[in-house]
C-alpha cells in the first residue's frame, strides 16, 4: 500500500484525543434499558449475568451463589452492595492505554470490567458481550460513582473506585493488598475484605427507585421471574438481605413442576425438536405453554418467555390470542448450544430483546405463534379468529374471481393483447424482452403433484434463486427470498444473504424446502415464492451506474397454490385486499395491473368506507369484488385497440359509454346471482 505522506509524516502521539461526552452516552444506555424495564430490573440482570459468566463450574450452578443487600456503610450513607461466589474473580492485569489498543482475551476480567466494548471470545461460554451494562450500576448511583474488589485463586486482593468526572471522563483508581484494605476500610469501615475468591461491586448512594425495590421486596421477585431457569434447574443460590434478614430467591410458583400438574393449569408440552433456519436445523430443547381459566396470572411471567443461557430475556405476546386472553398465558422456550449462540448475535446489548427481523428469533417467533395457535385450539379457547377471517375473505375473492372470469369469457374478454395499468405484476420477466445485464431467476417449484397445487402439511422444494451477472464488471447485491401469501403479506423468509458476483458469471442461491404447515399457513390460496436482487454497489463504475446501493435490480415469482386448484383460465389471475391509508389512494375502491400469465390481477382497497360498511358479510364481500371487476373489464376493453364489448360509435361518445357499463353491470350482476 503506498504511503500517505500526510499522515506518515504526523507525530501521532501529541494529537489529541477525541473528547467523548459519556453523560450523554450513559442517558441513552438508560434510555435503552428503560425501554423494557426498570434501572433496578437492570441492575439485578446484568450483576447475575456477570456473575452467572465467571463461574468456575461451567456445567453446573449449585456451587455458584449472588448476594444482594442494602445496607449503611458504616458512616451513614445508603450502599447496595452485591457479590458472588463460585466465580473465578476479575482475574488480569490493571491494563495500560496500548493494551486497550486491542480486543482483549477472556482471562482479563479486571480490564474488561473496568473498560467498554470488548468483544467475546469466540469460545468464550458467557452470556454478556460488550460490557454495556456496567453503566447500570452508574446509573442507579446518585453520585454516579461505585467500588469494586476482587479475591482471585492467586491470593490477589484487589480494590477499585470509578467514577464521572465532569461530562467527558469516567475515572478509574486500584489498590492491591493491605492498600486495598485501607482504601475499603476509609469507603466503607462497616465492610471486611473480601475471604471467598469472587468479585463484589458497591453502588454509592443509590437512586430511591432502587432503595424502594429492595424495600417493597420487587427486587426480589424482578430476579425470580429472570432468573428462574438457573435457580429451578441448577440450583443457583440467589440471596437478597433487607434489614439485616437474608432471603434466598425462589422460582416464580407458576414456573415449579407440582404447579404444572395442578389442575388449575392447562398445559402444553413439547421437547427436543428441530426448527429448520437457513436450510439447517437447530434444536429447541423445550416449549412450555401454560393456560390459567380460571384466574389471571402476574404480570410480569405473562407471556412466553424467550430464555438464553438460563436467563429470561424477553416476553412475547403471541398472535392469535383473543382479547382478555393474554392475562391468562404463559410459558417458556429453551435451545440446545448451538441455536442459543446463534440467538445471541441476534440479541440486544441491554439483553432485553432480540432483533426479530433477523432469521433465527423470526423463525423462533413464528414457530410460538404456531404452538400457542394449536394450543389454544385444542383447549378451546380460540378457533383462531384472525385465521377464520382470512379463509373467508379468501372464498369470496375466489368465488367472485371464477364467475367474472365465466361473464367475460361470455363477452370474448381474455385478457390476451390488453393493456394494463400500472405496468407488470412483478413476474421477474418474460416475453421477448432483451435479457438483463443483472438478474435474477427461480428455479421451477418441485411439488409433488406435479401441477401448481399443494396440499397442506405437504413439501414445497427446489426454491433455488440464480443471479446472473452479464457485465464485465464484479457486482455485490443482496439476495432475498421470501414467501408471501397473495401479493404483499409476507409469511416466511428462507434467505437475506450478500453475494458478491463476479464478472460474467452466475451463483446459485439454495435450495430450499418448506412444508406448507397449517398452523404457520393457515389460509388456502394461491403463494408467491419471491426473490428480490438489491445492488449493494456503493460508488459503481459508469458501465452500470444504474445499480446504485439499495435500488432493486431485478425481481423474480413462482406460484403455487396451497389447497385449492389453480385457476383454470381467464381474465383474472388472482384478487388481492391491499390497504390504501388517507395518505395515497383511500379513495380508491381498487385497480388492476397485468399479471404474471398474461392476464389481470385486481388489487381492492379494504380501507375504503364501502368496504368496511360490509361488516364482515361473506355474500356482500363477494358481490362487492364482482362489481369492481365486472367494470374493470370494461375499461380494460376500452383500453384496447379493438374493443369487444364497445361499437365505435360508442367509444366516441362518452354518455353512451356510462349506459353501456351500467347494462353490462346489470347484465353480469343477473348472470351472478343465476349462477
Amino acid at each position: 500500500m503506498a504511503k500517505n505522506n500526510l499522515f506518515d509524516n504526523i507525530d501521532q502521539d501529541q494529537g489529541r484525543p477525541t473528547i467523548v461526552n459519556w453523560e450523554n452516552i450513559l442517558n441513552r444506555i438508560v434510555d435503552d434499558y428503560e425501554t423494557y424495564a426498570t434501572i433496578p430490573h437492570g441492575v439485578q440482570k446484568d450483576a447475575i449475568q456477570n456473575g452467572w459468566d465467571a463461574r468456575v463450574e461451567k456445567k453446573k450452578g449449585g456451587n455458584w451463589g449472588m448476594h444482594f443487600s442494602l445496607q449503611d456503610n458504616g458512616m451513614g450513607t445508603n450502599i447496595v452492595v452485591f457479590r458472588d461466589w463460585g466465580t473465578t474473580g476479575l482475574t488480569g492485569r490493571v491494563l495500560t492505554g496500548d493494551d486497550l489498543n486491542k480486543d482483549l482475551p477472556i482471562e482479563e476480567r479486571w480490564g474488561r470490567f473496568e473498560n467498554l466494548a470488548f468483544t467475546k471470545d469466540p469460545t468464550e461460554d458467557a452470556l454478556g458481550a460488550r460490557g454495556q451494562g456496567k453503566f447500570i450500576f452508574l446509573a442507579a448511583s446518585k453520585t454516579k460513582r461505585i467500588v469494586y474488589d476482587t479475591l482471585r485463586e492467586d491470593g490477589v486482593y484487589r480494590f477499585g473506585a470509578r467514577y464521572f468526572k465532569g461530562i467527558t471522563n469516567i475515572m478509574s483508581h486500584d489498590w492491591e493488598g493491605k492498600a486495598a484494605e485501607g482504601k475499603l476500610k476509609l469507603y466503607a469501615p462497616g465492610l471486611k475484605p473480601l475471604n471467598e475468591i469472587g468479585t463484589r461491586v458497591i453502588i454509592d448512594e443509590p437512586i430511591d427507585e432502587l432503595v424502594q425495590a429492595f424495600q417493597n421486596r420487587t427486587f426480589h421477585r424482578m430476579i425470580s421471574e429472570t432468573w428462574w431457569e438457573i435457580i429451578s434447574k441448577f440450583g443457583a443460590n440467589i440471596v437478597v438481605n433487607i434489614d439485616g434478614v437474608d432471603e434466598v430467591i425462589d422460582a416464580p410458583s407458576e414456573y415449579s413442576e407440582k404447579n404444572k400438574l395442578s389442575k388449575e393449569l392447562k398445559v402444553y408440552e413439547e421437547e427436543n425438536f428441530n426448527i429448520r433456519v437457513q436450510n439447517k436445523d437447530y434444536r429447541v430443547k423445550k416449549l412450555f405453554l401454560a393456560y390459567s381459566p380460571e384466574k389471571d396470572l402476574p404480570e410480569d411471567i405473562r407471556g412466553i418467555a424467550v430464555q438464553r443461557g438460563g436467563m429470561m430475556v424477553e416476553r412475547l405476546e403471541p398472535r392469535y390470542v383473543p382479547k382478555g386472553e393474554n392475562e391468562k398465558l404463559f410459558g417458556y422456550i429453551t435451545f440446545d448450544k448451538p441455536f442459543d449462540i446463534e440467538m445471541a448475535r441476534a440479541e440486544a446489548s441491554t439483553h432485553y430483546t432480540f432483533s426479530w427481523r433477523k432469521a433465527f428469533p423470526r423463525e423462533v417467533k413464528g414457530t410460538i405463534d404456531t404452538h400457542v395457535g394449536k394450543f389454544l385450539v385444542d383447549i378451546g379457547v380460540t378457533q383462531n379468529p384472525e385465521n377464520k377471517k382470512n379463509r373467508k375473505r379468501r372464498e369470496a375473492e375466489q368465488h367472485a374471481m371464477a364467475v367474472a372470469n365465466k361473464v367475460a369469457k361470455a363477452l370474448g374478454i381474455t385478457g390476451k393483447g390488453h393493456g394494463g395499468k400500472g405496468g407488470a405484476g412483478g413476474g421477474g420477466g418474460g416475453g421477448g424482452a432483451r435479457a438483463k445485464e443483472v438478474s435474477i431467476t427461480l428455479s421451477e417449484l418441485s411439488i409433488s403433484s406435479g401441477n401448481l397445487r399443494v396440499e397442506f402439511d405437504e413439501m414445497v422444494k427446489n426454491i433455488q434463486a440464480n443471479v446472473s451477472n452479464n457485465t464485465s464488471m464484479p457486482i455485490k447485491v443482496l439476495v432475498k427470498v421470501f414467501l408471501t401469501f397473495g401479493r404483499d403479506d409476507i409469511v416466511h423468509e428462507f434467505v437475506e444473504t450478500k453475494e458478491s458476483i463476479p464478472a460474467n458469471s452466475s451463483k446459485v442461491v439454495g435450495a430450499y424446502d418448506i412444508r406448507m404447515d397449517p398452523m404457520r399457513f393457515p389460509s388456502s390460496g394461491m403463494y408467491y415464492v419471491r426473490a428480490s436482487l438489491i445492488s449493494l454497489m456503493e460508488s459503481p463504475p459508469k458501465k452500470i451506474n444504474e445499480y446504485t446501493k439499495g435500488k432493486i435490480i431485478d425481481r423474480a415469482a413462482k406460484i403455487f397454490w396451497l389447497a385449492e386448484d389453480p385457476p383454470k383460465g381467464g381474465i383474472w389471475e388472482d384478487v388481492i385486499p391491499v390497504k390504501w391509508s388517507e395518505n395515497d389512494k383511500y379513495s380508491l375502491l381498487g385497480e388492476y395491473q397485468r399479471g404474471d400469465r398474461g392476464g389481470y390481477k385486481y388489487y381492492y382497497n379494504i380501507k375504503h368506507l364501502a368496504y368496511e360498511a360490509l361488516n364482515e358479510d361473506n355474500d356482500a364481500h363477494a358481490e362487492h369484488i364482482f362489481r369492481l371487476l365486472v367494470q374493470a373489464v370494461a375499461e380494460i376493453d376500452l383500453e384496447s385497440d379493438a374493443p369487444v364489448l364497445f361499437d365505435e360509435k360508442e367509444v366516441k361518445e362518452s354518455n353512451l359509454v356510462a349506459r353501456k357499463v351500467g347494462i353490462l353491470l346489470g347484465n353480469s350482476l343477473y348472470d351472478y346471482y343465476n349462477e
